[in-house]
């Protein structure tokens, strides 16, 4: 509490305190309570109440009601100000017409009472208004400028709170006024409210060939990275087959209703972009823009993990790269339990050229960027160097296994281009597997040089098939290098 409005503070109570003296002191003027001199006195006590009322609200407001509002950082509502005088006054009230003017307070009201119900009942209701206003303001659910969700869907933005009734203006500019019982008793929902999740969606269909998972990878990876989606919170589902396609669902998440249409344009050309870098055909792309609430119940088990998205399991990468795909299922189980999961952000650097290293990564969603930087000298003897992008490889496709098995060093850059979840393989790892089974070694030896002939053939567009004795041969000088490397 700032220093000016202690002072405030003692200068109001003394204010108080002599108010209430000279009240006290008024009894002694008249001590025959009659006549003209007494009449005078009644009415003097009267406004003595009244201005002692009055410093006694400005105390509350100073010494209860400030502080709330620095903490809170914002006013509280005229409203609840405005009770406040009106119960201190009606004390005041009482006070006046009880013990000055010697009166029946309950007598006054039932006559009043007697010949105004109507107007008895209009207070009432009017009552009931103002305080469900003060609840509104009070618990700070509702504030000018937030768009609310009413029960039957429709939305519309808070533009004013009156003593009785809530302004709003819709999406099409009709005023609404909304009284505050209604606006209280109906299950409003606060659009801006940042904890409460709320989705604009889109329909796409894509062809029958694309794999479901894939098509949800590449779906997912594109719409988190679009601009503008609050959290990078999405959620893509198969929602149907349709004669033209599969149909997915892409629910996103908004930050609030003034982005409605930038997020959604934002977030169908990173698909589209995604999509034709992917050589994937759309079907179909539709869903006008529309909020609903994802609630616990509907998201079911995927709620939990919006922040930390579900990703594809070790065992079920492992399957896809082949890296073990002639070992059995007990020891692949084995070794994806070994593996360790890491998410790269788009634009992410997973490994540099020319450094050390000791992994190995296995893509399980997403999509990398292959860089070779490159160096040659000109005519004029100048060194020249430049960065080339050579591959992209998506999920199942593997890099690093050189550097991890062989020691040598990385051979390329490798950047996320979308948000990617791989899973490392440590050097330590292999080597113990090595160890502790007899087969391990030759059959990771004929995944990787089986893969790397598959990835030659298809750069040099190769028609020629690898011989037996050429490919037992090249197995059987790569098994023994990476195993003299590893020293087993």
């Amino acid at each position: 509490m700032n220093k000016k409005i202690v002072i405030n503070l003692f200068v109001g109570i003394a204010l108080v305190l002599l108010l209430v003296s000279i009240f006290v002191f008024g009894d002694k003027i008249s001590p025959d309570n009659v006549g003209e001199a007494y009449a005078w006195e009644q009415f003097t006590k009267a406004i003595l109440i009244v201005l002692i009322a009055i410093v006694i609200i400005r105390l509350i407001l100073l010494a209860l009601i400030r502080p709330i509002e620095e903490k809170r950082g914002m006013k509280i509502s005229g409203l609840f100000k405005d009770a406040i005088a009106v119960v201190i006054l009606s004390i005041g009230a009482v006070v006046i017409i009880r013990n000055i003017y010697g009166e029946s307070v309950f007598g006054m009201l039932s006559v009043m009472a007697g010949s105004g119900v109507v107007i008895g009942i209009a207070a009432k209701n009017f009552l009931e208004e103002v305080i469900a206003g003060i609840i509104i303001d009070f618990q700070n659910d509702f504030r000018v400028g937030d768009w609310v969700k009413f029960p039957d869907g429709s939305i519309a933005q808070i533009i004013k709170t009156k003593i009785t009734s809530v302004s709003l203006i819709t999406a099409d500019e009709t005023l609404l006024h909304v009284s505050n019982t209604t606006f209280t008793n109906q299950p409003m929902i606060n659009l801006n409210k940042p904890q409460t999740a709320f989705y604009s969606s889109l329909n796409v269909v894509l062809d029958h060939d694309v794999p479901i998972e894939r098509a949800r990878r590449i779906l997912y990876a594109a719409s988190c990275s679009a601009e503008g989606v609050y959290e990078q919170t999405v959620l893509v589902v198969a929602e149907g087959v349709q004669q033209i396609g599969i149909l997915f669902g892409i629910y996103f998440k908004i930050p609030n209703q003034d982005v409605w249409l930038e997020v959604k344009h934002q977030v169908i050309s990173s698909i589209i972009k995604a999509l034709h870098e992917h050589k994937l055909k759309v079907c179909e792309i539709s869903g006008q823009f529309k909020i609903q609430n994802i609630d616990h119940a509907s998201l079911g088990t995927h709620y939990d993990k919006l922040k930390v998205p579900e990703v594809t399991s070790e065992s079920t990468t492992l399957k896809l790269s082949g890296l073990l795909k002639d070992c059995s299922e007990s020891l692949q189980k084995h070794f994806a339990n070994r593996m360790e999961k890491i998410i790269f952000k788009s634009g992410e650097v997973i490994v540099s050229q020319g450094e050390e290293g000791d992994t190995m990564f296995i893509i399980a969603e997403g999509i990398v960027d292959v860089i070779v930087s490159v160096s040659a000298v000109d005519s004029d003897g100048q060194l020249l160097e430049a960065k080339q992008s050579v591959a992209n490889l998506v999920d199942g496709d593997y890099f690093g296994e050189m550097s991890l098995l062989c020691g040598e060093k990385r051979n390329a850059t490798v950047i996320a281009k979308t948000d990617v979840v791989v899973y490392m393989v440590r050097r330590g790892t292999v080597k113990s597997f090595v160890q502790e089974y007899p087969d391990f070694a030759r059959k990771l030896s004929v995944s990787i040089i089986e893969r790397k002939a598959e990835n030659e053939a298809m750069r040099s567009n190769a028609i020629d098939q690898m011989t037996v004795d050429k490919k037992n041969e090249t197995v059987s000088q790569f098994m023994a290098a990476f195993k003299n490397f590893l020293g087993v």
